[in-house]
């Protein structure tokens, strides 16, 4: 029975640079900032050193939206 995070079933998205375009500031603001109300993201790691993937979740804490949810694999 696994009962790390990172292995559990989640919900994840892939986040590729594609839907970012403009400079480099637009991207940041883009990946920093809550959709709904502007806010700046709230950015919480999770790492499973035996898979080597880290889960990364951002969470706006004014309107309490998860933005996202993502799984990244490390080299």
């Amino acid at each position: 029975m696994d009962k790390h995070p990172v292995s559990q079933a989640v919900e994840v998205e892939e986040v590729a640079l594609s839907p970012f375009f403009g400079t480099a500031q637009d991207m940041m603001v883009k990946y920093c900032r809550c959709d709904q109300c502007g806010a700046y993201l709230h950015f919480t790691h999770i790492t499973d050193f035996v898979r080597n993937l880290t889960q990364e979740t951002a969470r706006c804490l004014e309107c309490g939206q998860k933005s996202r949810r993502v799984v990244h694999r490390l080299q």
